[in-house]
Protein backbone atom coordinates (compact mmCIF):
# COMPACT_ATOMS: atom_id res chain seq x y z
CA UNK A 1 0.00 0.00 0.00
CA UNK A 2 1.35 3.41 -1.02
CA UNK A 3 -0.84 5.58 1.17
CA UNK A 4 -0.33 8.99 -0.40
CA UNK A 5 -0.75 7.61 -3.91
CA UNK A 6 -3.74 5.42 -3.08
CA UNK A 7 -5.76 7.89 -0.99
CA UNK A 8 -6.71 11.57 -1.00
CA UNK A 9 -8.68 11.85 2.24
CA UNK A 10 -9.29 10.37 5.66
CA UNK A 11 -12.61 10.51 7.50
CA UNK A 12 -12.06 10.05 11.23
CA UNK A 13 -14.44 8.83 13.86
CA UNK A 14 -13.90 10.68 17.15
CA UNK A 15 -14.86 8.68 20.26
CA UNK A 16 -12.69 5.59 20.51
CA UNK A 17 -10.67 6.58 17.47
CA UNK A 18 -9.11 10.03 17.81
CA UNK A 19 -9.99 10.34 21.48
CA UNK A 20 -9.57 7.73 24.21
CA UNK A 21 -13.11 8.33 25.42
CA UNK A 22 -15.07 5.10 25.15
CA UNK A 23 -14.28 4.17 28.76
CA UNK A 24 -16.16 7.31 29.81
CA UNK A 25 -19.11 6.67 27.50
CA UNK A 26 -19.45 3.09 28.73
CA UNK A 27 -19.07 4.18 32.34
CA UNK A 28 -22.07 6.46 31.88
CA UNK A 29 -24.27 3.35 31.69
CA UNK A 30 -23.69 2.47 35.34
CA UNK A 31 -23.58 6.10 36.46
CA UNK A 32 -26.95 6.88 34.86
CA UNK A 33 -28.61 3.91 36.54
CA UNK A 34 -27.05 4.82 39.89
CA UNK A 35 -28.13 8.47 39.66
CA UNK A 36 -31.73 7.43 39.07
CA UNK A 37 -31.69 4.47 41.50
CA UNK A 38 -32.49 1.99 38.73
CA UNK A 39 -31.47 -1.68 38.72
CA UNK A 40 -29.23 -3.01 35.97
CA UNK A 41 -31.41 -5.07 33.60
CA UNK A 42 -30.58 -8.72 34.25
CA UNK A 43 -29.34 -9.48 30.75
CA UNK A 44 -26.97 -6.50 30.90
CA UNK A 45 -25.31 -7.24 34.25
CA UNK A 46 -22.20 -8.82 32.72
CA UNK A 47 -21.86 -6.36 29.82
CA UNK A 48 -22.94 -3.06 31.35
CA UNK A 49 -19.47 -1.53 30.97
CA UNK A 50 -19.12 -2.44 27.28
CA UNK A 51 -22.75 -1.96 26.27
CA UNK A 52 -23.60 0.76 23.75
CA UNK A 53 -25.12 3.82 25.40
CA UNK A 54 -27.79 3.82 22.70
CA UNK A 55 -28.72 0.21 23.50
CA UNK A 56 -29.20 1.02 27.18
CA UNK A 57 -31.07 4.24 26.41
CA UNK A 58 -33.56 2.33 24.25
CA UNK A 59 -34.02 -0.22 27.04
CA UNK A 60 -34.59 2.47 29.67
CA UNK A 61 -37.17 4.18 27.43
CA UNK A 62 -38.94 0.84 27.04
CA UNK A 63 -38.87 -0.06 30.74
CA UNK A 64 -39.72 3.42 32.10
CA UNK A 65 -41.82 5.17 29.44
CA UNK A 66 -43.37 7.54 31.97
CA UNK A 67 -39.98 8.74 33.22
CA UNK A 68 -37.56 8.69 30.31
CA UNK A 69 -37.29 9.00 26.55
CA UNK A 70 -34.34 7.89 24.47
CA UNK A 71 -33.45 11.54 23.85
CA UNK A 72 -33.60 12.47 27.53
CA UNK A 73 -31.26 9.61 28.47
CA UNK A 74 -28.74 10.43 25.75
CA UNK A 75 -29.01 14.12 26.60
CA UNK A 76 -28.02 13.37 30.18
CA UNK A 77 -25.09 11.27 28.94
CA UNK A 78 -23.93 14.16 26.78
CA UNK A 79 -24.06 16.67 29.63
CA UNK A 80 -21.92 14.38 31.75
CA UNK A 81 -19.53 13.70 28.86
CA UNK A 82 -18.87 17.43 28.41
CA UNK A 83 -17.08 17.38 31.77
CA UNK A 84 -15.04 14.34 30.80
CA UNK A 85 -13.95 15.93 27.52
CA UNK A 86 -12.53 18.85 29.48
CA UNK A 87 -10.97 17.02 32.41
CA UNK A 88 -9.90 13.44 31.76
CA UNK A 89 -10.24 12.46 28.09
CA UNK A 90 -7.16 12.71 25.89
CA UNK A 91 -6.15 11.92 22.29
CA UNK A 92 -5.10 8.39 21.52
CA UNK A 93 -1.38 7.74 21.40
CA UNK A 94 0.28 9.38 18.41
CA UNK A 95 -2.90 11.05 17.14
CA UNK A 96 -1.53 14.58 16.74
CA UNK A 97 1.68 13.42 15.04
CA UNK A 98 -0.38 11.30 12.63
CA UNK A 99 -2.62 14.25 11.77
CA UNK A 100 0.47 16.41 11.22
CA UNK A 101 1.83 13.82 8.82
CA UNK A 102 -1.41 13.67 6.88
CA UNK A 103 -1.49 17.46 6.68
CA UNK A 104 2.11 17.56 5.45
CA UNK A 105 1.16 15.15 2.67
CA UNK A 106 -1.88 17.27 1.75
CA UNK A 107 -4.37 14.56 2.70
CA UNK A 108 -7.83 16.04 3.33
CA UNK A 109 -9.39 15.22 6.69
CA UNK A 110 -12.73 15.52 8.45
CA UNK A 111 -14.46 14.06 11.49
CA UNK A 112 -17.69 12.07 11.23
CA UNK A 113 -19.08 11.23 14.67
CA UNK A 114 -22.26 10.06 16.33
CA UNK A 115 -21.62 12.67 19.03
CA UNK A 116 -23.42 15.99 18.33
CA UNK A 117 -20.99 18.10 16.36
CA UNK A 118 -20.93 21.05 18.75
CA UNK A 119 -19.85 18.71 21.55
CA UNK A 120 -17.34 17.10 19.20
CA UNK A 121 -15.87 20.44 18.16
CA UNK A 122 -15.43 21.38 21.80
CA UNK A 123 -13.75 18.06 22.59
CA UNK A 124 -11.36 18.32 19.63
CA UNK A 125 -10.47 21.95 20.27
CA UNK A 126 -9.65 21.07 23.87
CA UNK A 127 -6.56 19.28 22.53
CA UNK A 128 -5.83 21.44 19.50
CA UNK A 129 -7.04 18.81 17.04
CA UNK A 130 -9.83 20.81 15.44
CA UNK A 131 -7.44 22.77 13.20
CA UNK A 132 -6.63 19.70 11.11
CA UNK A 133 -10.13 19.09 9.79
CA UNK A 134 -12.09 20.55 6.90
CA UNK A 135 -15.27 20.08 8.94
CA UNK A 136 -16.91 18.05 11.70
CA UNK A 137 -20.21 16.33 10.96
CA UNK A 138 -22.57 14.13 12.95
CA UNK A 139 -25.71 12.02 12.51
CA UNK A 140 -28.05 14.98 12.75
CA UNK A 141 -26.57 17.23 10.07
CA UNK A 142 -27.71 15.11 7.12
CA UNK A 143 -30.38 13.08 8.89
CA UNK A 144 -28.44 9.86 8.35
CA UNK A 145 -26.64 7.46 10.66
CA UNK A 146 -23.08 6.21 10.24
CA UNK A 147 -24.61 2.75 9.90
CA UNK A 148 -25.82 3.46 6.34
CA UNK A 149 -23.54 3.68 3.27
CA UNK A 150 -25.28 6.81 1.99
CA UNK A 151 -23.84 8.73 4.95
CA UNK A 152 -20.36 8.31 3.50
CA UNK A 153 -21.47 9.33 0.02
CA UNK A 154 -22.39 12.73 1.43
CA UNK A 155 -19.22 13.12 3.51
CA UNK A 156 -16.89 12.16 0.66
CA UNK A 157 -18.68 14.51 -1.72
CA UNK A 158 -18.35 17.32 0.80
CA UNK A 159 -14.62 16.63 1.06
CA UNK A 160 -14.41 16.78 -2.73
CA UNK A 161 -12.88 13.32 -3.15
CA UNK A 162 -13.86 10.07 -4.80
CA UNK A 163 -15.11 7.52 -2.28
CA UNK A 164 -12.68 4.93 -3.62
CA UNK A 165 -9.80 7.20 -2.62
CA UNK A 166 -11.06 7.81 0.89
CA UNK A 167 -10.21 6.03 4.15
CA UNK A 168 -12.58 5.73 7.12
CA UNK A 169 -10.60 5.44 10.38
CA UNK A 170 -12.85 3.79 12.97
CA UNK A 171 -13.13 1.64 16.08
CA UNK A 172 -16.75 0.50 15.54
CA UNK A 173 -17.50 -2.49 13.34
CA UNK A 174 -20.91 -1.27 12.14
CA UNK A 175 -19.41 1.96 10.78
CA UNK A 176 -16.53 0.11 9.11
CA UNK A 177 -18.99 -2.17 7.34
CA UNK A 178 -21.13 0.76 6.18
CA UNK A 179 -18.06 2.64 4.93
CA UNK A 180 -16.87 -0.46 3.08
CA UNK A 181 -20.30 -0.88 1.49
CA UNK A 182 -20.01 2.73 0.29
CA UNK A 183 -16.68 1.87 -1.42
CA UNK A 184 -14.48 3.58 1.17
CA UNK A 185 -11.52 1.73 2.69
CA UNK A 186 -12.00 0.98 6.41
CA UNK A 187 -9.01 1.28 8.73
CA UNK A 188 -9.33 0.29 12.39
CA UNK A 189 -7.66 1.34 15.62
CA UNK A 190 -7.74 -0.82 18.73
CA UNK A 191 -10.27 0.21 21.35
CA UNK A 192 -9.81 -1.18 24.86
CA UNK A 193 -13.53 -1.64 25.58
CA UNK A 194 -13.64 -4.10 22.66
CA UNK A 195 -10.50 -6.09 23.46
CA UNK A 196 -12.21 -8.66 25.70
CA UNK A 197 -14.74 -9.53 22.98
CA UNK A 198 -12.84 -12.05 20.86
CA UNK A 199 -15.50 -12.40 18.18
CA UNK A 200 -15.84 -8.65 17.76
CA UNK A 201 -12.09 -8.19 17.52
CA UNK A 202 -11.90 -10.97 14.94
CA UNK A 203 -14.66 -9.34 12.87
CA UNK A 204 -12.97 -5.93 13.08
CA UNK A 205 -9.62 -7.34 11.95
CA UNK A 206 -11.27 -9.16 9.05
CA UNK A 207 -13.19 -6.06 7.94
CA UNK A 208 -10.40 -3.50 8.25
CA UNK A 209 -7.87 -3.08 5.45
CA UNK A 210 -5.45 -1.97 8.19
CA UNK A 211 -5.61 -2.58 11.94
CA UNK A 212 -3.32 -0.68 14.31
CA UNK A 213 -2.95 -0.51 18.09
CA UNK A 214 -2.35 3.26 18.03
CA UNK A 215 -1.46 6.12 15.70
CA UNK A 216 2.27 5.68 16.28
CA UNK A 217 1.89 2.32 14.57
CA UNK A 218 -0.19 3.92 11.80
CA UNK A 219 2.55 6.47 11.24
CA UNK A 220 5.22 3.79 11.06
CA UNK A 221 3.25 1.65 8.61
CA UNK A 222 1.90 4.38 6.35
CA UNK A 223 4.72 6.92 6.45
CA UNK A 224 7.70 5.06 7.92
Amino acid sequence: MNFTKDFDAVIFDMDGTLLDSMWAWRGENSRFLERHHLPIPEEYVEIINVLSSHALAHRIEKDYPDRFTFDSVIGEYLESMKKHYVTDIFPKKGAKAFLENLKAHKIKMCVATATPRENAKMALSQHGLDKYFEFVTDNQENGLSKSVPEYYDIVAERLGVKKERCVMFEDSLYAMKAAEAASLTPFAIEEQVHVGNEQLMKDIRETAALFVKDFDEANAILFG
